[in-house]
């Protein structure tokens, strides 16, 4: 799963980050076994909702602009965006435990620790 947004420094806590979510895609991963049983799961299967879910659903679309997918894409992947974005300053943050050129340490706001290493760039290819 990977998640899409930006953050913000926090404008009352020099070492925080408020994280605002834009949206995401969720994709199997590359083994053909795995990749035959997600979409054999998300495929036939789609989920029926109850009233409460639906109502969950309208919620999500209606106060967070939210699109969903009906469908999964060729690949095997969803995605998912949000016109306004989840988050904000005191709602979501990570706080910086760590951090130097090639490597960041980060605590959010329920007590994840997230490692993030920048990966080399490739050659001709901006490092900024």
């Amino acid at each position: 799963m990977t998640n899409t947004g930006y953050t913000l420094p926090d404008p009352e806590n020099p070492n925080r980050h408020s994280v605002w979510i834009t949206g995401g895609r969720i994709e199997p991963n590359d083994d053909p076994v795995d990749q035959r049983e997600w979409k054999r799961q998300f495929s036939k299967n789609p989920p029926k909702h109850g009233f409460g879910e639906q109502a969950k659903l309208l919620a999500v679309k209606m106060l967070m602009g939210a699109t969903i997918p009906d469908e999964m894409e060729e690949d095997g992947s969803m995605e998912y965006a949000f016109q306004r974005p989840l988050g904000g300053h005191g709602l979501a943050y990570v706080d910086t435990l760590y951090v130097d050129e090639s490597l960041r340490i980060v605590q959010g706001h329920r007590g994840t620790i997230f490692v993030f290493s920048k990966l080399p760039s490739a050659a001709g290819e901006d490092s900024n």
